[in-house]
């Protein structure tokens, strides 16, 4: 995973994601993308990033990965606010 996509997966969520282990190449690439391509060339912040996600898993069917991000949307919201 490149530099700024690690930084910024940990950002939000702090630790490895649990797919790593069982398709690592396809979560290296998918990382890369969501977490370095779309930060650096959107320029959006963290909470629009947030609710394109839950959009995302919305239409995808993604429940269990669904309340993941809301927790990092909670946390996120939370850490802003103080």
């Amino acid at each position: 995973m490149s530099d700024s996509s690690n930084k910024n997966y940990n950002k939000f969520f702090g630790s490895t994601n649990p797919f790593s282990k069982t398709d690592s190449e396809f979560i290296e690439n998918h990382l890369n993308f969501a977490f370095g391509d779309i930060f650096l060339y959107l320029k959006i912040d963290d909470k629009t990033i947030i609710m394109f996600w839950l959009g995302c898993l919305i239409a995808s069917g993604g429940l269990r990965e669904y309340k993941r991000v809301v927790n990092v949307a909670l946390k996120t919201a939370y850490r802003q606010m103080r």
